[in-house]
């Protein structure tokens, strides 16, 4: 099996990456990316590392932004998501290299084939968020707790599990489940390292408070660990929408049905029960138990992407069982099918992303497609929608600068004057006027200029 580590290189790799860059500069800017790049890319890195109005400045990756949109002669749009494509790609490297030497050949080329082109995995190869580089520091952090857990308890792996694990977390506050989640296995397969792990435990936190100081000093405290999108709902609430949430979870990871996904992973459950590979069955129960246990105390139900990273424990744990039926197979076989399995994965996501970007009131397909008929040194006027970050940001790609946003009130277009066009969202609209573009969502009315 050895013989196809070579090819893979240039195919497993390369199919994911050049799909990956195709939709870097195809997909349309979403509302996530344009808030970012507006409220945090422009304004630099001391701005971006002291600031946290909202829960979208995923700091490490703002400031990557920052360098990127510096590059000359490219739009802002495809130099935002160059970061996330270069650290998916990152990702892919380091995937194949970390399961090879912890699992084998076999199992590498298995998880490589899939835990890539995955939906969500996928999803943020280009998206310009910082999903992507919560993902690869998971998989770094992974294999120095995967190297600590058989035995090698040098300083060195401790002291690369504290610095990736605190850079997860100066990405993404929420990166505390990956990395709580990781010491637990520590924990319950080494009890004996307590001592050990408390220091290297004490020695990250205190990383994360350095990471976090210039925002600490501005804003506070609160400002990360409260989330207004996100709130307690109680521990009865938690409890009875946790299950569901659960199966969501497994559909929104892969793109696939609950009835195709959960059965694989009860009989990989079940292979490995039987297989009883102590740290492999412990792992699986950290990843399972630790998230669910953490949402009971906070008594929250948190976005689906907030676990991203699950992806490749998820993809992991199913492959596992698979290995050595590969190892029976000609190498040119494995290579062949993997590759043919990315393009049907791929293919697939093609099919769900504009699904997908529906939701949220269409607000990123709407955006894409009335944004273009109405973009130019105009004065907008808009009433109860999230479009003119989307505008704004477009605007601002293309080169116009004497724009001119403006956001009010009003059920009837009619009555607004002084504006190139109006936007009203479909609930407040009750205009008489018939609209020049109209979606389940949204009504754009030709308004009425002063030099009219």
């Amino acid at each position: 099996m050895e013989q196809i580590v070579k090819p893979y290189r240039y195919l497993l790799m390369v199919i994911p990456a050049v799909a990956a860059a195709t939709a870097l500069f195809v997909l349309p800017v979403s509302y996530d990316e344009a808030w970012t790049f507006l409220n945090f890319t422009q304004k630099g890195v001391a701005y971006s590392a002291s600031h946290y109005p909202a829960p979208n400045n995923h700091i490490l990756h703002s400031i990557l932004t920052v360098g990127m949109d510096a590059l000359p002669g490219l739009k802002h749009l495809w130099k935002i998501r160059l970061s996330s494509w270069i650290v998916f790609v990152l990702g892919l490297i380091a995937t194949f290299h970390i399961v090879r030497r912890h699992f084998g050949t076999e199992t590498a080329i298995l998880v490589s084939a899939v835990a890539p082109v995955l939906f969500m995995t996928f999803y943020y190869s280009y998206m310009s968020r910082g999903y992507g580089l919560a993902y690869l520091l998971f998989l770094l952090c992974f294999d120095r707790a995967w190297s600590i857990s058989a035995g090698n308890n040098n300083w060195k792996q401790w002291l690369w599990l504290s610095v990736w694990g605190a850079l997860g977390c100066y990405t993404l506050p929420s990166f505390l489940y990956a990395l709580v989640t990781l010491h637990v296995f520590l924990l319950v397969s080494h009890p004996k390292n307590i001592v050990r792990q408390g220091v290297w435990s004490a020695a990250t936190l205190a990383l994360i408070v350095a990471l976090y100081l210039p925002l600490l000093q501005t804003e506070g405290l609160k400002s990360i660990t409260s989330n207004r999108f996100v709130e307690p709902i109680g521990l009865s609430q938690t409890l009875r929408e946790l299950p569901g949430f659960l199966v969501h979870l497994v559909e929104e990871l892969s793109g696939f049905s609950r009835w195709l996904l959960l059965p694989l992973l009860a009989l990989s459950g079940w292979h490995l029960i039987r297989s009883r590979n102590r740290r492999l069955v412990l792992f699986a129960g950290c990843v399972v138990m630790v998230p669910v246990v953490m949402m009971l105390i906070q008594r929250t139900i948190p976005f689906p992407r907030t676990f991203h990273y699950l992806a490749f424990p998820m993809t992991l744990l199913l492959m596992v069982p698979m290995a050595p039926l590969v190892r029976r197979m000609r190498p040119a076989v494995v290579l062949g099918a993997a590759c043919t399995l990315q393009l049907v994965f791929l293919a697939h996501f093609a099919l769900k992303i504009g699904a997908y970007e529906d939701r949220d009131m269409a607000l990123n397909t709407t955006a894409s497609a009335i944004i273009p008929e109405i973009e130019g040194d105009k004065r907008y006027f808009f009433v109860g929608t999230l479009l003119p970050t989307n505008l704004e940001f477009e605007l601002i790609d293309d080169g116009y600068q004497q724009y001119h946003i403006e956001y009010g009130y009003t059920e009837d277009a009619a009555k607004v004057s002084g504006f190139d066009y109006v936007i009203i969202q479909k609930e407040q609209d009750h205009s008489v006027v018939k609209p020049l573009w109209s979606t389940p969502y949204y009504a754009v009315y030709g308004g009425m200029t002063s030099s009219r």
